[in-house]
């Protein structure tokens, strides 16, 4: 049983009466998330099930004896994914048997058989004998994460009047969204009530990139510059590339990327040192430790080996230094792994996109600018979107119970920080109805009871042995 975070958010909002409200922050989603998940993990640790857990076994040798202690003092490292300790066993005349933990009184008392505590980062084993160790645990929680909300830009525009807008690139470090109109550069910000700044009025400026204080764009062939804030041109325009050739420019690691009609090339920002890069491309990009560019020969590394598995007729690429996402001819979005020089895809939209632009990424903000205008495929009205590039998690879970609380727990802290006293009052009875069934049925083997000494009862939380009468 599956579901995303995405989906689980949703429902939250709507049983916080959230739901069209920029009262939730980002960051309080991502916190209810995180906090509501791990109250149940540990509930699922503590139940000792069956689930998220691993086993590995460890030989003792004297590479972990402990000096001074006469060779009965044992630290055995812990996996990395060591969350807590769900059994430990021994290997003795071909059969296993339960290691029992000591109390701190008894660790200078010599043993044969081993016992054992958990000690930093170590499995702390008293033991006279070497023995292989079985040791059975539970992975820690994973951090959880869902896709912040879209930016859309110019949306209270109508199509006739926004089809000369070009070049759209979202700029995170000003939350803004740079683009071209007519003979305008222009940028429309996100957090000042969606104003638009014209920055700069030139002879057909194509391409515009904002990079650390300073707007690139190409103008009549040449790369020209200028500093601003993206709310107004601070600077004299000036051109550092002047070839009257070049075609495609994008900027990062303190370089430019261009085509000048011939070849594709970098320079330095201020134009000096440029230098052949390889065959034409009309995109560049910073890809782990590597650089890729869309050239006629499709995805290409540094190394000017093309990139395989790339699906046909790639028109645009991006990428946030982790994937690589490729539009194609067909308006749909890819994201790419990409392992050596073979690529493997996620379709991220079906359709609907016809061109992705992506210059500025950051840790706290990935995004991917995304257009629908000049598709032929679409009827939906011209969207310009940032679209966040946080993934989406698929959470699975062995009850239903778990998406109901994970969503009335995220509702509760949402209330809980609007100080909403009658909400909270409305969703408590429901979430204490939700913790006692999901505890009753926590365990997914009740087949047959256990046996403890003479006593018999039900393999279930939270009712001790023998259920309510026990």
């Amino acid at each position: 049983m599956s579901k995303l975070t995405s989906q689980l958010l949703d429902s939250a909002r709507s049983l916080a009466d959230l739901q069209n409200t920029d009262f939730v922050t980002y960051k309080d989603t991502q916190d209810a998330l995180n906090e509501a998940y791990r109250d149940i993990y540990n509930q699922y640790t503590e139940s000792q099930g069956d689930y998220f857990c691993k086993e590995v076994l460890i030989q003792m040798t004297s590479a972990y004896v402990v000096p001074d202690t006469f060779g009965y003092w044992y630290e055995l490292p812990l996996p990395d994914d060591f969350y807590k300790v769900r059994e430990v066993s021994y290997q003795a005349g071909g059969m296993w048997a339960n290691v029992n933990s000591f109390a701190m009184s008894d660790r200078n008392t010599p043993s044969i058989i081993p016992q054992y505590r958990i000690k930093n980062n170590k499995l702390w084993i008293l033991s006279a004998n070497a023995w292989l160790i079985r040791l059975g645990y539970y992975i820690p929680p994973i951090e959880l994460s869902s896709p912040d909300a879209p930016i859309s830009f110019l949306s209270d525009r109508e199509d006739y009047d926004i089809s000369d807008v070009a070049y759209p690139s979202y700029v995170s470090a000003k939350d803004s969204m740079l683009y071209t109109e007519g003979t305008d550069i222009k940028a429309q910000s996100n957090t000042a009530d969606g104003a638009i700044y014209t920055l700069l009025t030139a002879t057909a400026p194509s391409a515009p990139v904002y990079y650390r204080g300073y707007v690139y764009y190409i103008e009549a062939g040449n790369i020209r510059r200028f500093t601003s804030d993206l709310k107004a041109a601070n600077g004299t325009p000036a051109t550092v590339v002047n070839t009257a050739n070049v075609v495609a420019l994008s900027v990062f690691n303190n370089r430019l990327y261009f085509d000048d009609g011939t070849n594709s090339r970098f320079a330095n920002l201020d134009g000096t040192g440029s230098t052949i890069y390889g065959a034409r491309g009309t995109a560049w990009c910073q890809l782990q430790d590597d650089i890729a560019y869309l050239s006629n020969a499709g995805v290409v590394l540094k190394g000017l080996v093309a990139v395989t598995g790339i699906n046909a007729n790639p028109v645009s690429i991006a990428s946030d230094n982790v994937y690589l996402y490729v539009q194609h001819a067909d308006y749909t979005l890819y994201r790419y792994t990409i392992t050596g020089v073979v690529a493997t895809d996620t379709k991220l939209m079906a359709t609907g996109v016809a061109r992705l632009y992506q210059y500025n990424v950051t840790d706290s903000a990935k995004r991917l600018q995304v257009t629908n205008n000049g598709t032929n495929t679409v009827s939906a009205d011209i969207t310009f979107t940032a679209l966040s590039l946080i993934p989406d998690v698929l959470l699975d879970y062995p009850t239903t119970e778990v998406w109901e609380l994970l969503s009335y727990g995220m509702a509760m802290f949402f209330v809980r920080k609007n100080s909403d006293t009658a909400k909270m009052g409305v969703l408590q009875p429901t979430i204490d109805k939700l913790w006692l069934r999901f505890l009753q049925t926590i365990d997914r083997d009740e087949y047959q009871a256990y046996r403890i000494n003479d006593y018999y009862g039900q393999n279930s939380m939270p009712f001790p042995w023998g259920g309510l009468n026990g």
